[in-house]
C-alpha cells in the first residue's frame, strides 16, 4: 500500500521546481509525476486479491510493461481541471489532453523509479533491495561492490581520482554556462573517465570513496526521473495539443459506462454475500481473516455495491442523483486507478449537459 513518504518525495522534487519555474512546468505534468511517485508500482497492490503470487508489476522492468497502460489514464486525466469551490473542489473538462500519451508514459516511468527509490530504503530496512523483476532484485550493498574493485595498488593512485575531480569542479564553472545539450556530454565524459578508471586501475584511485556504485544508482534513481520530468514539461509546453473528437459517440459511450458500472458492482454484490454466507471461499486466498472480520467486511462492501447499482439505475434514466453516486462510488475506488477514468468521463462537458437536459425535460 502506497505510503505518505511516496506522495510527500514527489513533492519534495516538484515544489522546489515549480518554485523556482511556476511558468515553465504545467502543473498537469507535476500532477501525473507526483501521482506516479506516491502510487505508481503500488496500485497493483489493489489488484493482487486477482493474481496473488504475482510480483512483476511492483517492479523496475515490470513496471516499465504497466504503465503502457496506466498511460492511457493519466493522458486522459490531463484533459481536465480540478477548480476548488466553497464547498470542496469540482472537475472541469478543459476539451483538450495537455499531456500526450507518450508523455504521459514517460511521467508515469519517471515517477515509478522514484518510487522504487524510496521503496528500497524505507520499506523494510537493510539490505536495501531494488526490485527488477518478479524475484529479482539488486541490493545497495550490491551496487556498490561493483565500485570496490581492488588491484593492491599504491595509496599514492589517488593522486588520479584528485586530478579528475579538481578538473571535473574546474570545468564545472565553464559548463554550466552552456547550453543543456553540452552540459550532458560533459556528466557523460565524466562518467565515462570515472568508469574507465574504475576499470583500469580499481578503488585505490578515489580512496575510501565507492564513486562508481555511488555514480550509477544517482544516475539511475534520481538523474534520469528529473531528466525525464524535465524533457516533458519542456516538450509540453512546445507542442500544445488540440481538442480531438472523441472515439466513441457520447450515447454509446455512456451506455457502455452505464453497463460497466452496473456488471461491476453486481460483482462487488456477489463478493460481499460470500463474504457473509461462505467466508471460507476468501479465507483461501486470505486466510489471517476471521469470519467475523469478513461479515463486517461483507456488510460495507453490499452497501457499497447497493449505492453503485442505485447510481448505475440512475444512469439509465439520465438522472442526475445517478450521475453523482457512480461519481462517489468511483472515487472511493480510487487506489484502483481505472475507475475514476469514469468520474472523468461523466464530468465532460458535453455528457453533464446530456443530464442537465434531461432534468430541464423533466
Amino acid at each position: 500500500m502506497p505510503g505518505v513518504t511516496h506522495l510527500l518525495f514527489g513533492l519534495m522534487i516538484v515544489v522546489p521546481i515549480l518554485y523556482i519555474a511556476k511558468d515553465k512546468l504545467n502543473y498537469k505534468v507535476a500532477i501525473i509525476f507526483v501521482l506516479n511517485s506516491w502510487i505508481g508500482p503500488d496500485f497493483s497492490w489493489a489488484y493482487r486479491w486477482m493474481t496473488p503470487g504475482v510480483l512483476w508489476p511492483h517492479s523496475l522492468f515490470g513496471f516499465l510493461i504497466i504503465a503502457i497502460i496506466l498511460a492511457l489514464f493519466y493522458s486522459y486525466l490531463s484533459r481536465f481541471s480540478f477548480v476548488g469551490t466553497k464547498r470542496f473542489f469540482t472537475i472541469v473538462d478543459d476539451g483538450k489532453r495537455d499531456v500526450r500519451l507518450f508523455n504521459a508514459y514517460l511521467l508515469c516511468i519517471a515517477g515509478g523509479v522514484l518510487h522504487h527509490f524510496v521503496d528500497a530504503f524505507f520499506n523494510g530496512g537493510p539490505p536495501y533491495k531494488f526490485h527488477l523483476w518478479e524475484d529479482w532484485y539488486i541490493s545497495l550493498a550490491d551496487i556498490n561492490a561493483w565500485g570496490e574493485a581492488t588491484y593492491g595498488f599504491p595509496a599514492v593512485l589517488n593522486m588520479v581520482g584528485f586530478i579528475l575531480i579538481l578538473i571535473t569542479s574546474l570545468f564545472i564553472i565553464f559548463y554550466l554556462r552552456k547550453k543543456v545539450k553540452t552540459i550532458l556530454l560533459f556528466i557523460f565524459v565524466i562518467m565515462a573517465l570515472t568508469t574507465l578508471i574504475y576499470l583500469a586501475f580499481g578503488k585505490e584511485a578515489f580512496g575510501t570513496e565507492l564513486e562508481f556504485g555511488g555514480m550509477i544508482c544517482l544516475f539511475c534513481f534520481i538523474f534520469l526521473p528529473l531528466m525525464i520530468l524535465g524533457y516533458v514539461a519542456v516538450n509540453v509546453n512546445k507542442n500544445p495539443t488540440h481538442p480531438s473528437p472523441p472515439l466513441i459517440e457520447k450515447n454509446r459511450a455512456l451506455n457502455l459506462i452505464t453497463a460497466i458500472t452496473l456488471l461491476v458492482n453486481l460483482a462487488i454484490l456477489g463478493l460481499g454475500l460470500i463474504g457473509i454466507f461462505a467466508p471460507e471461499i476468501p479465507q483461501v486466498l486470505v486466510p489471517s481473516l476471521t469470519n467475523e472480520e469478513l461479515f463486517v467486511l461483507g456488510i460495507l462492501v453490499i452497501i457499497l455495491a447497493v449505492t453503485g447499482i442505485i447510481g448505475a439505475i440512475g444512469l439509465i434514466l439520465r438522472k442526475s442523483f445517478g450521475r453523482n453516486l457512480v461519481i462517489f462510488f468511483c472515487v472511493l475506488l480510487w487506489f484502483f486507478i481505472f475507475p475514476f477514468a469514469i468520474v472523468l468521463f461523466l464530468c465532460r462537458s458535453d455528457i453533464k449537459e446530456m443530464f442537465q437536459k434531461n432534468e430541464e425535460k423533466g
